[in-house]
């Protein structure tokens, strides 16, 4: 039998390619004895790759789930807390001089320990201000000052309020709700994308 040798610019004649040369070099190819693996050789192969692909479905630790909750849970808490600011909530106007600024103390009902807890600028021409105590404890009766200071710090007028922290209690309990049921919602999601892909 002879091989078709190829032209010049390497490609093989037209002829070559259905002459009965190619013919047999098919059918030798054909005739070879296909070579399969043993048995044993096969089933470690799929035994490893079934490791493989467990390793990959394999799901996290239970406690890694539940610290990703309750970090998210956490997370969630301080954005409302900050966005919504749910607390004791301190109005006042001004009429009679604009002062400097405005200096908000706070003191426990009956202890006598006034802290300063805040400095409110004087924002021209405004007359309303508004200031949120979220650090506030549930039950606790507070007493506030509102200060108004001059450009040298000088008290020019004060005013006290008393409040009770049970004002603020619906919006806090619905801002840490909604913190437990968005990071409990989490780990039951992770829990239940384990169970269907462990094929549950």
């Amino acid at each position: 039998m002879k091989t078709p040798k190829p032209q010049a610019n390497g490609r093989i004649p037209p002829d070559a390619k259905n002459g009965s040369g190619w013919d047999e070099l098919r059918k030798a190819i054909a005739r070879q004895p296909q070579v399969s693996p043993p048995p044993e050789v096969r089933r470690r192969v799929l035994a490893r790759v079934r490791v493989r692909e467990a390793e990959k479905l394999a799901p996290p630790p239970s406690w890694l789930t539940w610290a990703w909750g309750v970090t998210l849970a956490l997370l969630t808490t301080a954005l409302l807390w900050g966005f919504l600011q749910p607390g004791i909530v301190l109005q006042w106007r001004t009429e009679n001089g604009l002062p400097a600024a405005f200096r908000i103390y706070r003191a426990p009902l009956g202890s006598g320990e006034t802290i300063f807890i805040h400095e409110l600028p004087v924002a021209q021409p405004a007359q309303s201000y508004t200031y949120v105590d979220v650090f506030t404890w549930p039950g606790q009766t507070y007493v506030y000052q509102v200060a108004a200071v001059g450009a040298q710090g000088e008290t020019l007028g004060s005013q006290q309020i008393t409040v009770n922290a049970l004002t603020a209690l619906p919006g806090q309990l619905a801002v840490l709700l909604s913190g437990v049921i968005v990071g409990y919602a989490a780990i039951i999601f992770v829990q239940r994308r384990e169970w269907l892909l462990a094929g549950g």
